[in-house]
């Protein structure tokens, strides 16, 4: 018979895809990083004429040193996000079975 686990498996998995995702993005961002420091970019560049959401004209784009603290926040998250799915994990492995104590004979 399937144990029943409450969801833990289905949100352990979830939290295990979360965290592949974010180091995806943090390797994106290291990358940039280094690219950006290696070339000297400078610093206060704005998105200009951004085609993307309107929320977000004008803001300044992170450079270099910017990206590596975004990447390694990232990255730590991913670590949280990699324990908590373990810990779910570990509480949803089957235990194994105990041996019963042998019956103690009585004293005559």
């Amino acid at each position: 018979m399937k144990r029943y686990d409450g969801g833990k498996k289905a949100k352990a998995d979830s939290l295990m895809i979360e965290a592949t995702r974010k180091r995806q993005i943090a390797k994106g961002q290291v990358a940039l990083g280094k690219a950006q420091v290696k070339n000297k970019v400078k610093a206060g560049r704005t998105l200009g004429e951004y085609t993307g959401k309107i929320k977000d004209a004008g803001k300044k784009v992170p450079v270099g040193a910017e990206r590596l603290k975004i990447a390694s926040d990232i990255k730590r998250s991913a670590m949280v996000d990699e324990y908590q799915a373990k810990k779910l994990t570990s509480a949803t492995r089957a235990k194994t079975p105990t041996k019963k104590p042998k019956a103690r004979k009585a004293k005559k």
